[in-house]
């Protein structure tokens, strides 16, 4: 998806790993909200295995 396409071929061009970009804004959060991340990350991290990914067309 980040790796666009060939300039030449116009064909898209994949990357080798794929990251996922978690972002907080400043300032509207407080530590009880982060808790709740955090846990819900664990969770999601444990099952990462059974998790399948998601196709973007």
């Amino acid at each position: 998806m980040l790796a666009g396409r060939d300039p030449v071929t116009k064909k898209e061009r994949l990357p080798k790993l794929d990251f996922v970009r978690l972002t907080i804004p400043r300032r509207v959060y407080t530590n009880s909200h982060m808790d709740v991340i955090v846990e819900a990350v664990k969770r999601v991290y444990a099952r990462r295995d059974k998790i399948k990914g998601f196709r973007f067309t």
